[in-house]
């Protein structure tokens, strides 16, 4: 049962009654007695009632941000349940000639890259490469970049340390550590995935419950409590059986288990295909796919031009079943019919990793066909009108746009929506009116990308809802 607070003064009171009860010649309300006999001995029984008081708030998790990290590391480490330190960040790192290469050309596993040193506080942040690739000359026009101009070889990447320290802006990881043979320099031009920071006390205690909850793997707690705690770049997982309407498989198959995962690692791939002819789906090797890097042969392809994505749709999207493919359009560039087609593509290791864990013998469970998934992103958008009542108006829709983007997708201090989360008005509307300055918010659009009204917006189990930059739009009033 709970401790209850006792004060000094509860404590004062109950000594003092006492020592008027055996001798009732002492003044206890005033003078040398309260000062000296029962004041301090008050004052110590109250912080040995303040440390019960913790204890027990230890053993039972409640607020458990209010507590001391090394206590909680020590308490949960019983169950082997141990904080994550954070995982690293990724990107592809393009090194890039700006002639022809005359001879092939290797980027070898671990090569470092580097950031300028900060000029505030001199730290740098490194990406080492996570896989060996080669420019071969022979095939030199399959890297030429139009938009750039450069022959670019992309090669994947991730960050030497972890943490939300390992982001890097666009165009800055441009100092090569070692010797660069062959290139004329190196950068990124996309945004970093990962850099998942360490966990907070919360986080760790809801691991620890599920690890209470579920010490079989067999079970839904067990799943969940084990994919938590081994695959660090997991931000959240629904497991879906029974009689879930979002369970397509269960027609087809009695012991469908869907395990629908928010956080991804994405790994770049390569596939030479003859061209089949327009209109052919050519599908890919691994999956699930996350994006289309590079098209080309002989000459580059563009996307929504020449080529489409085409995602599986099917009872089996976003796993490692999935089949994923492109497409030539009618119109726009192509190849000749049986040419080398050259596919660059991104997909999502963290599927096939937990795919492959969960099939070998020592983890497959008997009766139950378990598929992990991508979680289905549901863009939302929202619009809106903001009236400020202190402060500068623009330097206020500053902090309420960036607050609502992190709100929902998830910033230095929140988690962001996940999976099967309703995204509320009143729950967002709570955190705009916590910002100063703000004197009224008034939804005009809140829903998903292309519909209308003002809604809160059900998200389904395998389901979660994430706000782009631009799909926000708010104007002051």
């Amino acid at each position: 049962m709970p401790v209850p607070r006792i004060t000094s003064e509860q404590f004062d009171a109950l000594i003092s009654a006492d020592i008027n009860a055996r001798n009732s010649q002492f003044d206890t309300t005033m003078g040398p007695i309260k000062d000296t006999v029962i004041r301090p001995v008050s004052r110590v029984f109250e912080a040995q009632n303040e440390r019960i008081r913790y204890v027990f708030q230890l053993l039972s998790f409640q607020r458990p941000n209010e507590l001391n990290p090394n206590d909680v590391d020590a308490f949960t480490f019983t169950e082997q349940v141990i904080r994550s330190a954070g995982t690293a960040g990724f990107t592809d790192l393009v090194f890039f000639r700006r002639t022809a290469p005359l001879t092939d050309y290797t980027v070898p596993v671990g090569f470092p890259v580097a950031t300028q040193n900060d000029p505030t506080t001199g730290v740098s942040i490194t990406y080492v490469t996570l896989q060996p690739q080669t420019m071969f000359a022979a095939t030199a026009g399959a890297y030429f970049n139009g938009t750039t101009n450069r022959y670019e070889l992309r090669v994947p990447s991730a960050s030497v340390t972890v943490g939300s320290g390992t982001a890097v802006g666009t165009g800055t990881l441009i100092r090569p550590l070692r010797p660069l043979v062959g290139f004329d320099g190196v950068t990124n031009d996309g945004e970093v995935r990962g850099g998942l920071p360490a966990e907070s006390n919360s986080d760790v205690a809801n691991r620890y419950f599920k690890r209470i909850q579920g010490t079989e793997i067999g079970t839904p707690a067990g799943l969940d409590r084990y994919v938590r705690q081994n695959f660090g770049n997991v931000e959240d997982l629904n497991i879906i059986y029974g009689n879930n309407p979002t369970l397509t498989r269960a027609n087809t198959d009695a012991g469908a288990v869907d395990v629908y995962v928010l956080g991804q690692s994405l790994l770049s791939r390569t596939n030479v295909l003859p061209f089949p002819g327009r209109l052919v789906k050519m599908f890919l090797d691994r999956d699930p796919v996350v994006s289309i890097v590079l098209v080309s042969s002989g000459a580059n392809f563009t996307e929504g031009i020449d080529f489409e994505f085409v995602p599986d749709t099917g009872i089996n999207q976003g796993s490692t079943r999935a089949q994923d493919a492109i497409r030539f359009l009618a119109t726009g560039g192509a190849p000749a019919i049986g040419a080398p087609v050259t596919i660059s593509f991104l997909y999502d290791s963290l599927i096939v990793a937990l795919q492959s864990f969960f099939t070998t013998s020592e983890y497959y469970e008997t009766g139950r066909d378990a598929l992990f998934k991508r979680g289905i992103l549901v863009n939302i958008a929202l619009q809106g009108q903001l009236t400020v009542n202190a402060g500068n108006p623009p330097d206020v829709l500053t902090v309420v746009t960036q607050t609502i983007l992190d709100f929902i997708n998830g910033g230095p201090v929140t988690p962001g929506y996940k999976l099967g989360q309703d995204v509320e008005e009143f729950d967002i509307t709570a955190v705009i009116s916590r910002i100063p300055g703000v004197d009224n918010f008034v939804y005009t659009l809140l829903a998903p990308v292309g519909q209308t009204g003002v809604n809160d917006i059900p998200i389904a189990d395998n389901e979660y809802a994430r706000l782009s930059p631009s799909n926000l739009a708010i104007t002051l009033t």
